[in-house]
C-alpha cells in the first residue's frame, strides 16, 4: 500500500546551520580498486587531501608509541650497546658504512643493516629482561611480496615488523610464507634526500596502511616509518589521523630509534592495533575462511531501537550492559573500508552463539562494524527516533517494513576501554599550541627540501645539508576529521542490494518501495542523505532501506567536518554544497557555462510519461520573470528531501546506463556507445551536471539504450524535468523556508509513474547484465564502481555459484521467440520466470520479515548444466573445423540440450 505523504509544519526551533559537506572517497572507485597500483595510491592521496598533521617525536613518543615495558631503562640499554661496539665512537651505527647517499650499492644492500640494529637493540633488552617475550622481530626484506587475504596486493615493503604472537604465524627462515596480518610497522626506504623520493615513500607507507587496514579487519590502527638518507619519520595511520614526526637522523639520535624499536617489540596485541574482540572459533577443529567470533557490547533496553551512543537519558534500573558473540560465516562487503579515513563498514553474515554454539536452524542475521563519528547519534537511535516521529500510526508501520530491524548494538571495547581514535592517540589534543603544524602530504618536486628547517633542536641536520628558506605551498583542500567510535550493530534481515537484481521489473518493485519508504521518512521531519545502490536491499520482495547513520531531522541544526558519500548518487547541490538553481535565466547562472539548446523551459506539472494523462502548465524561460534578489552572503546551505528523490534518480540512471538486456541481435555498435555515455556521464562532472539540468543532454543519449529501456528512460526524463522544476519553484523565493513538506506533492506522481512502468516489465520482463562484459549478471562480480557501505552488499559465495548453476541451465531452456528479438524483450519460459525472486507486495499487518534461503541446484540441475556445457564445446569444436568461427546461436544451443537430455 502507497501512502500520500501529507503536509505537517515543524516549529522554528533555531537558526539553520550549514549541513555537513558531502565528499566523494576515491578509493571506492573502479579505477583504484581494478587498476594499476598507481591509480589506487593516487586515489588514497585525493582521499586524504593536501596536508597532514607533523607532530614533535616527544609527544609522537608519549601518546602513540606503546610504553617500553617496566623495568627497562632506556639509556642503560644505550650504554650496553656502546660498550658491546654496536655505537662507534663517532656516534654512528657501526652495522652501517658511511652515508646511504654515497654508496654505490643498491638501496636495498644499503639498508639491509637496519635489521641487523633492531636485533642488536632487542638482544641487548632481552638480556635486561629475561622473564619478559618479545613479540615482535624486523625484517628487511624488499624482494618479497606478501600473502594478502582479500584482494591481492603485490607491493612489496621495504621494511617490516612480524608479530610472532599471531596465532596463525608459523616461523620460516626465509620468511616465504610471511602474510599481511602478521605484518606490524612497515617502513619505506630511499638512499637519497629529496622531495621525488620523499613523495615516493609517502604514497608506498600510505598504500601498505591502506593494505592492511582492509586485509585485516581486525586492524584498529597501524605505525611505520620512512627513511630518506639518514633522515628518519614516523608515522601513525587511524580512521580519523594521519600524522608524521618531524624529522631525525637515525644515525645520531640512538634514543629516538631505541624507543621505536623496544616500543613494538614488547608491545601487547592491542597495543599494535589488533582488536582483541575479534577472535578464531575456539570449537571449530577446521578453520573456515571469514568465520570468526566477534564480541558485541550492548545496551538491554526496554524500549525498542535503543542502542549505545543514544542521546537520550537512561536510569540504572532500565537499563543493562550486555554481551553477546557473533559467529560469522561470511563476509558480505569490504569495500567500506577501502582508504583508511572515514567508516571502514563492514559487513558479516551469520548467527549469535547460544551457550556458546551455533544454532543448526536459525535465520542467519547481518552484523555491520564501522567507525561513527563520536558525538552522532547510532543506528538504532536514529531508527527509533525516526519512528517516533512518525505523524500516524500508519507511517510507523510501514517505516518499519521498510527500515532493517536491530537487534544488538553498542560501541566496541577493547582492553577494558570505548575504542575510539581520540583514545588511539591517548586523548591527546593535535593543535598548535601543542607544537603542531600542517605540512604539504606530498611535495612539489621542483622545490628544494624544507625540512632541514624543522629538525628538532638537538639534532643536527644530515651530511651535506644547508639552511633552505622555506617554499610556499598551495593547500586546496584539508581533511580534518572528527573522532570517531567503533560500532557494531547486527540486524534481523538479510537481503540483497538493488544493484544486484537481476531485472528491470525487480529493480522498479525496490525503487518503488524505497522511495515510498523516503517520503515517509519526509514526513516525519527526516531526511537519509545517503541514498546508494548499497542502501536499498530486497528481503523476500520487501525494500528496505538501510545505512541510517548520516540521516538527519531537519530541526538537527548540528553540523560536522565532512562525511565520505557516493558520488555516483549524490545530489548535483549536494556535490557542490550549495543551491544552483535559484535564479537561472540559463545554466551559465547556475552552473557557470551554457550547456547547449536555448535557454531551459520549465513546466511545473507535466503530462504522465506513460498514459499521456495530465495538465500541462504554462512554461518560461529559466529565470524570464521574478528573478530572485541578488544578494552579498550565499544562503547557507541545507540538504532536504529534493536531495534525496534525486539520488534515486541517479541510482536508476545508473542501473540503467550500467547494464544492458540480456538479448540475442543486439550490436556492439550501440552497447559501446552506452559504455562511452556512461563514463561521460558518472565521472566527467561537467557532463553529469548539465544531462541532470540541461533538457536536450539527457534526451540526445537516449539512442544509445536499448529499445526495450524506452519505457523506463521516458519516466526517469519527466522525473528529471519535474524535480528540476521544482528546483528553480522553490529557490526562486526565501530557501531557508524549504522544509520537509517540499517534494509532498511530487511524490504520488513520481510512484504512479513507476509503478505503471513497473506493470509495463511484469508483463515482459528484461533480464540485464553489465555492458563493460555483455555476461549474464549471475556470473559477473559486483561492480566495483558502487561504494557499497550497506547491509546485505552482494549476494553471498554460495548463492552466486547456485545462480551461476541456475543461469545455465535456464539458458539451455529459454526458447527465443521472434517478437522478443524484434520488441528488445527477452523471452523466458515459465521455468526461467520461477527462478526469479517473487516481488510480494508488503502486508499492512506484517512488521517482520523471514527469511528465505536460497535454492541449492538438484543433481538433475547440475546434470543438465554438464550436458550443456559439454554439447556447446563439440559444437564449437565442430564449426570451427568446418570454417566457422562464430559462436552457437541460442536456437543451436537449445537445440543441444534438447539432444543432450534425449
Amino acid at each position: 500500500m502507497l501512502s500520500t505523504p501529507i503536509r505537517r509544519n515543524f516549529p522554528a526551533t533555531s537558526p539553520p546551520a550549514h549541513d555537513t559537506p558531502s565528499k566523494p572517497k576515491y578509493t571506492v572507485s573502479a579505477p583504484a580498486i581494478r587498476g594499476h597500483v598507481e591509480q589506487g595510491r593516487d586515489a588514497l592521496i585525493g582521499d586524504l587531501g593536501s596536508s597532514i598533521h607533523q607532530a614533535p617525536l616527544e609527544w609522537f613518543k608519549s601518546n602513540i608509541l606503546p610504553p617500553l615495558p617496566l623495568g627497562l631503562h632506556l639509556p642503560s640499554v644505550l650504554r650496553t650497546l656502546k660498550t658491546d661496539g654496536h655505537i662507534t665512537k663517532e656516534g654512528d651505527w657501526s652495522a652501517f658504512i658511511g652515508n646511504p647517499a654515497n654508496s654505490t650499492l643498491h638501496e636495498d644492500l644499503v639498508y639491509a643493516p637496519f635489521a641487523t640494529v633492531a636485533t642488536a637493540i632487542g638482544k641487548v633488552a632481552a638480556d635486561k629482561l629475561p622473564d619478559t617475550q618479545q613479540t615482535v622481530a624486523f625484517r628487511c626484506n624488499p624482494h618479497l611480496v606478501p600473502v594478502s587475504n582479500l584482494r591481492e596486493n603485490r607491493s612489496r615493503p621495504d621494511g617490516y615488523g612480524v608479530y610472532t604472537a599471531h596465532e596463525n604465524y608459523q616461523p620460516q627462515e626465509d620468511d616465504s610464507a610471511i602474510r599481511w596480518e602478521f605484518i606490524v610497522a612497515p617502513g619505506e626506504k630511499k638512499k637519497n634526500e629529496n622531495n621525488t623520493d620523499y613523495n615516493d615513500n609517502v604514497r608506498k607507507i600510505l598504500w601498505s596502511f591502506s593494505h592492511i587496514m582492509r586485509d585485516d579487519h581486525r586492524r584498529r590502527f597501524v605505525i611505520g616509518y620512512t627513511i630518506e638518507n639518514m633522515t628518519m619519520r614516523l608515522w601513525f595511520c587511524s580512521r580519523k589521523d594521519i600524522i608524521v614526526t618531524r624529522p631525525f637522523d637515525f644515525f645520531q639520535d640512538h634514543t629516538t630509534l631505541a624507543h621505536f624499536f623496544l616500543s613494538q617489540m614488547y608491545a601487547k596485541r592491542h597495543q599494535l592495533g589488533y582488536d582483541t574482540t575479534i577472535r578464531p572459533p575456539s570449537d571449530v577443529q577446521l578453520r573456515v575462511k571469514n568465520q570468526w567470533d566477534i564480541m558485541v557490547h550492548y545496551v538491554d533496553d526496554d524500549e525498542e531501537g535503543a542502542g549505545a551512543g543514544s542521546k537520550r537519558k537512561r536510569t540504572r534500573s532500565r537499563t543493562r550492559k550486555q554481551e553477546i558473540t557473533f559467529r560469522t560465516t561470511d563476509l558480505i562487503s569490504s569495500i567500506g573500508a577501502e582508504g583508511v579515513r572515514g567508516r571502514g563498514t563492514r559487513v558479516w553474515q551469520g548467527q549469535t552463539l547460544v551457550n556458546g554454539q551455533m544454532q543448526p536452524d536459525s535465520d542467519e542475521m547481518v552484523m555491520k562494524e564501522y567507525w561513527v563519528d563520536s558525538d552522532r547519534m547510532r543506528e538504532a537511535e536514529i531508527r527509533r527516533r525516526i519512528l517516533k516521529d512518525a505523524a500516524t500510526e500508519e507511517d510507523r508501520e510501514l517505516l518499519k517494513r521498510h527500515l532493517l530491524t536491530p537487534l544488538y548494538s553498542g560501541d566496541v571495547v577493547v582492553d577494558g576501554k570505548l575504542d575510539t581514535t581520540d583514545r588511539l592517540r591517548n586523548h591527546a589534543t593535535i593543535s598548535e599550541g601543542d607544537g603542531f603544524e600542517m605540512i604539504p602530504l606530498i611535495r612539489d618536486s621542483k622545490q628544494p627540501n624544507p625540512d632541514h628547517l624543522v629538525m628538532e633542536a638537538d639534532k643536527k641536520a644530515p651530511q651535506g645539508s644547508g639552511a633552505i628558506l622555506p617554499w610556499a605551498v598551495s593547500v586546496p583542500r584539508v581533511v580534518i576529521l572528527d573522532d570517531k567510535s567503533h560500532h557494531r550493530i547486527i540486524f534481523k534481515e538479510k537481503g540483497v542490494t538493488i544493484e544486484h537484481l537481476t531485472t528491470v521489473s525487480q529493480v522498479l518493485h525496490a525503487a518503488v518501495q524505497a522511495l515510498n519508504a523516503l517520503a515517509t521518512m519526509h514526513k516525519c521531519g527526516w531526511v537519509h542523505r545517503d541514498v546508494s545502490s548499497g542502501n536499498i536491499l530486497l528481503v523476500d520482495g520487501f525494500a528496505k532501506i538501510s545505512d541510517l547513520e548520516y540521516a538527519k531531522s531537519m530541526k538537527d541544526n548540528s553540523s560536522h567536518s565532512e562525511r565520505s558519500g557516493t558520488a555516483l548518487f549524490m545530489s548535483i547541490e549536494a556535490g557542490y554544497h550549495a543551491y544552483k538553481f535559484g535564479g537561472a535565466g540559463t545554466n551559465k547562472s547556475a552552473f557557470g557555462s551554457v550547456t547547449g539548446g536555448g535557454p531551459v523551459r520549465r513546466t511545473f506539472l507535466v503530462a504522465h510519461p506513460i498514459t499521456g494523462k495530465g495538465k500541462k502548465g504554462g512554461s518560461k524561460a529559466w529565470g524570464s520573470a521574478d528573478k530572485p534578489k541578488a544578494t552579498s552572503i550565499p544562503p547557507i546551505f541545507r540538504y532536504n528531501p529534493l536531495h534525496d528523490i534525486e539520488s534515486v534518480w541517479w541510482l536508476l540512471v545508473y542501473l540503467l546506463l550500467y547494464r544492458s538486456p540480456v538479448i540475442d541481435g543486439d550490436t556492439s555498435t550501440r552497447i559501446s556507445k552506452q559504455s562511452a555515455f556512461y563514463g561521460k556521464f558518472f565521472v566527467q562532472e561537467g557532463t553529469r551536471r548539465d544531462a541532470f539540468a540541461d533538457n536536450g543532454v539527457f534526451a540526445r543519449h537516449e539512442g544509445h539504450l536499448h529499445p526495450a529501456l524506452q519505457p523506463i528512460s521516458d519516466v526517469l526524463d519527466e522525473m528529471r524535468k519535474l524535480l528540476v522544476n521544482r528546483y528553480i519553484e522553490v529557490e526562486r523565493e526565501d530557501v531557508s523556508k524549504i522544509d520537509h513538506t517540499v517534494a509532498a506533492d511530487l511524490i504520488p506522481d513520481l510512484l504512479e509513474w513507476l509503478s505503471k512502468t513497473q506493470e509495463i516489465y511484469d508483463e515482459n520482463d528484461v533480464e540485464l547484465c553489465t555492458i563493460r562484459s555483455f555476461r549474464r549478471h549471475s556470473d559477473l562480480e559486483p561492480p566495483a564502481a558502487a561504494a557499497i557501505a550497506g547491509v546485505g552488499a552482494s549476494l553471498d559465495t554460495r548463492q552466486l555459484v547456485e545462480a551461476k548453476k541456475r543461469a545455465l541451465h535456464d539458458e539451455g531452456d529459454q526458447e527465443e521467440s521472434l517478437e522478443s528479438v524484434q520488441t528488445g524483450r527477452s523471452g523466458r519460459s515459465k521455468r526461467a520466470k520461477k527462478d526469479v525472486p517473487p516481488l510480494k507486495a508488503p502486508p499492512e499487518e506484517s512488521t517482520t520479515i523471514g527469511k528465505e534461503k536460497p535454492k541449492p541446484a538438484t543433481s538433475e540441475e547440475s546434470t543438465t548444466a554438464r550436458k550443456l556445457r559439454s554439447s556447446t564445446r563439440q559444437r564449437t569444436k565442430s564449426s570451427e573445423a568446418s570454417g566457422g568461427s562464430r559462436p552457437l546461436r541460442r536456437s543451436q544451443r537449445n537445440r543441444s540440450v534438447q539432444s543432450a537430455k534425449t
